[in-house]
């Protein structure tokens, strides 16, 4: 099976997700950006952007992909979004414990470079 490169599709995804992203990054920006965005529900903590950032720009390549494949009439067939961990199962692994790994080489690291930094007695 040969795969071409489609630059419509491409030029699409992109201008959907980098579309969506800057419409609610300026949604947030009108709205009293990040610091003084008002709340969603009195009393709930829960500001209008964070709900913003979390389900608008955060999905905007979801929702970019989704409009793509509706405006080229590309369908749904070829996703491969099945989870095969009879064959990828040292992918799947990797991805699960290699940021746990790194972030605790890191941490060690770091602590390593500036031993003042660490403070162990875990203060609450």
């Amino acid at each position: 099976m040969k795969q071409t490169l489609d630059l419509r599709r491409i030029g699409l995804f992109l201008l959907f997700a980098f579309g969506i992203a800057w419409a609610v990054a300026l949604w947030i920006y009108l709205t009293g950006s990040l610091a003084n965005s008002p709340e969603l529900f009195a009393g709930t903590g829960i500001s209008l952007a964070f709900v913003a950032v979390t389900f608008g720009y955060m999905f905007a390549p979801t929702y970019a992909q989704v409009l793509t494949r509706l405006v080229t009439r590309e369908g749904w067939k070829n996703l491969h979004l099945g989870l095969n961990l009879a064959k990828g199962w040292p992918a799947w692994l990797a991805a699960w414990l290699a940021p746990i790994v790194l972030c605790l080489l890191g941490a060690a690291l770091y602590f390593l470079a500036f031993p003042g930094q660490a403070d162990l007695s875990l203060p609450i």
